[in-house]
């Protein structure tokens, strides 16, 4: 069984190979930009047990990314970079929020 920390550190690989700056774990109070990324681990998700014993853990959680640009590319880059690292993810929602004027994109990923 792989690490619990280096899954969690291939999500920030991933993102961290993206050209861009604002890129945060857990918060992003201290942004004033208007576009970043915050991602997060959250839980285990279905893992695979042996005889009482975790044999593979599976790691899941998410990725938001909020923007004020309509039609904005790097919502693909993101989905790029999560496929050339072999991320399991699906687009969970995409919402425009009222009171902030972002667009707000969110993706649930897994890592075994």
């Amino acid at each position: 069984m792989n690490s619990l920390i280096s899954k969690i550190k291939k999500i920030h690989t991933a993102l961290n190979s993206i050209q861009f700056d604002h890129i945060y774990h857990y918060d992003a109070s201290t942004s004033s930009s208007n576009r970043y990324i915050v991602w997060q681990e959250e839980a285990q998700a279905d893992s695979n047990y042996l005889n009482n014993n975790l044999e593979e853990q599976t790691v899941q959680g998410s990725i938001d990314f909020y923007t004020k640009t309509e039609f904005d590319d790097l919502a693909d880059e993101i989905q790029k970079t999560l496929v050339a690292h072999s991320i399991a993810f699906s687009l969970f929602s995409i919402q425009y929020e009222k009171e902030t004027g972002y667009i707000h994109y969110t993706w649930n990923w897994e890592v075994s």
